[in-house]
């Protein structure tokens, strides 16, 4: 189970639910909570939530981007983080097709 204490995936539930990879891209990319609209929490947020999807992406913490999800479905308004890696965590799940990229999949 993925457990980001004081980040946007700070969840009680099981994160890994929202962890993927896209083959096609080779972009790990891991699904949060709502955006929050605090400067200050945002900014812990954020820090903390960087550092720990860096450890899960194999990848620097100046390798990870995010962006707030704004035009989805079932994503909207959610923040995602992203990076592109080659290491597959064993709980992502695995977008295979190559019609499926990032971007199509947080339009879902």
């Amino acid at each position: 189970m993925i457990h980001f204490a004081h980040s946007f995936c700070d969840r009680s539930q099981n994160d890994t639910k929202a962890l993927f990879y896209s083959n096609n891209e080779k972009i790990l990319f891991l699904i949060c909570r709502p955006d929050v609209s605090d400067p200050k929490i945002l900014k812990k947020l954020l820090k903390n939530s960087i550092n720990n999807f860096s450890k899960i992406a194999s990848v620097g913490k100046d390798e990870v981007k995010t962006m707030v999800i704004s035009e989805s479905q079932n994503y909207k308004n959610m923040r995602v983080f992203y990076a592109t890696t080659t290491n597959i965590p064993k709980d992502a799940l695995e977008l295979t097709s190559k019609a499926w990229t990032m971007q199509e999949f947080l339009k879902l």
